[in-house]
């Protein structure tokens, strides 16, 4: 899910030319209020279930 938001942070050119398309231009400006949370949001959450899980494997072995 988290590749998904990153990507969508990499095609913020195609989002504008979107929005531009479809008239709605002035939500252009909050793309990057939107779109930087959301992937540093989903960039911790896959920090934390990384290291869960990699600490449930060393209580295991």
């Amino acid at each position: 899910m988290g590749t998904v938001i990153a990507a969508l942070y990499c095609f913020n050119r195609i989002l504008v030319w979107t929005f531009a398309a479809i008239g709605i231009t002035a939500y252009i400006a909050y793309l990057d209020y939107v779109l930087r949370p959301a992937l540093v949001l989903f960039m911790e959450g896959g920090y934390r279930r990384y290291h869960k899980k990699s600490l449930n494997q060393t209580d295991l072995q």
